[in-house]
Formats: C-alpha cells, sequence, structure tokens
C-alpha cells in the first residue's frame, strides 16, 4: 500500500464544484474576506498539529457533506487538503490513502481510496489557541535557538582551526619561499577555508529566517 492524494474522488468533486459555483456569486470584498479566513484557518490548524494538539486516525469512510473544504496554498505535507467539520468545527487534515498497483496487468488508472487519512485538530476557542501559541513558543521551540548556536559554534570552530593549520604551515615554509609558504598553507587549511566561505552566505541566510520566526 502506498500513501497517495487521490484526485479522482467523486464526493470531493462534487463538493469543489458547488464551492467554486458559491464562490462566484460573492462580491470581490467578501472573495477577500474568504481568502483572509482560510488563511487564519490554515495557519492555525498546522499550528495546532506543530504543538501536538491533534489526533491521526484512519476513516475507511468519510460523509464530505458534513466538512466545509478549506483551501491552501499547498498541501499539508504535500497530501493533505484541509476540511472544517461543520458540527465540532474541528479543523482537520484528510488524505484518501489510494492502493499502488502501479505495474499490475489490470492497473486502474482512477482508484477509490480504501480510506482516508485523517489528521484531526482540537477545536479550541480564540483564547486558548491563543495560550497554546504561548506555551508551544517558550516551550516547544526551545530547537531552534538551540541549533543557530550549534551553527555558529561550528563555524567559528572550523574558522579557528583553520586559521590554526594555515599558520603552523606558513611559518613552518616562511623562511624557504614567502610565496610558497602562503601557498602550501592555504592548500593544507582549504577544506576549512571552503568550509567557512561556504557557511558565511548560509548562516546569513539562517540569519534571517531565524529575525522573521522570531517576528512570528
Amino acid at each position: 500500500m502506498e500513501q497517495n492524494q487521490f484526485e479522482g474522488l467523486e464526493e470531493v468533486e462534487q463538493e469543489e464544484t458547488l464551492l467554486s459555483d458559491n464562490q462566484k456569486e460573492l462580491k470581490e470584498y467578501e472573495k477577500l474576506l474568504l481568502a483572509e479566513n482560510n488563511r487564519e484557518l490554515a495557519e492555525k490548524a498546522i499550528h495546532l498539529v506543530n504543538a501536538g494538539c491533534f489526533n491521526q486516525v484512519e476513516e475507511p469512510v468519510i460523509d464530505f457533506s458534513k466538512y466545509t473544504r478549506i483551501e491552501m496554498k499547498r498541501k499539508f505535507k504535500g497530501l493533505y487538503n484541509l476540511y472544517q467539520n461543520n458540527e465540532t468545527m474541528e479543523l482537520v487534515f484528510i488524505c484518501p490513502l489510494v492502493e499502488n498497483n502501479k505495474g499490475d496487468v489490470d492497473e486502474k488508472k482512477n482508484m477509490a481510496p480504501y480510506a482516508y487519512d485523517c489528521i484531526v485538530t482540537e477545536a479550541m476557542d480564540e483564547e486558548t489557541y491563543q495560550m497554546v501559541l504561548k506555551a508551544a513558543k517558550h516551550n516547544i521551540s526551545v530547537f531552534v535557538p538551540a541549533l543557530r548556536i550549534t551553527a555558529y559554534a561550528v563555524y567559528l570552530a572550523f574558522a579557528a582551526i583553520g586559521l590554526v593549520i594555515w599558520a603552523m604551515a606558513f611559518f613552518t615554509m616562511v623562511d624557504q619561499s614567502f610565496a610558497q609558504a602562503v601557498y602550501f598553507s592555504c592548500l593544507y587549511a582549504c577544506g576549512f577555508i571552503t568550509a567557512d566561505v561556504i557557511g558565511l552566505p548560509l548562516l546569513f541566510l539562517m540569519e534571517m529566517k531565524y529575525r522573521k520566526y522570531k517576528e512570528q
């Protein structure tokens, strides 16, 4: 069995057709408000998953008439579409599970899913959600600052080792020929020098990403 996103679902096609028809009737400002609401719901669902506030289950059948599709720019993990339960208001990531029969003699191009992988996030009010976000930021995200410090430490360590190797090689051969001393010292330390040259723009990019992360 292989987990895939199935594009031929009759229920999903019917629902998306109805959704498209309804969106055509909306005014421009209503479309903007809907898009912003979908963005906030998608962001909330992802944050809840990252905070561990979810339950992953496999459902044999799903009644899509009880769910509202939440449009996302990209599928979650490249596989899951986002829905909201109309009764419980839970945000649910759903991925149809399709049997992989590629290469079989009787291969079918459009196979109905045998089940649905569902990531059901916990329904909570806005106040509780904000408290969860704050708690997650202070307790779960400790790994991010630690990784940043480790990256700087490794970079400085490589720079220090490379400098020491270069200096030792240079001062060992400087009496013979200055040009040769520079050449061979750079040759001996080239691995560390190359690592530092490559690592510098990566550190700069990491720092930019980290500052954006802190602003969220």
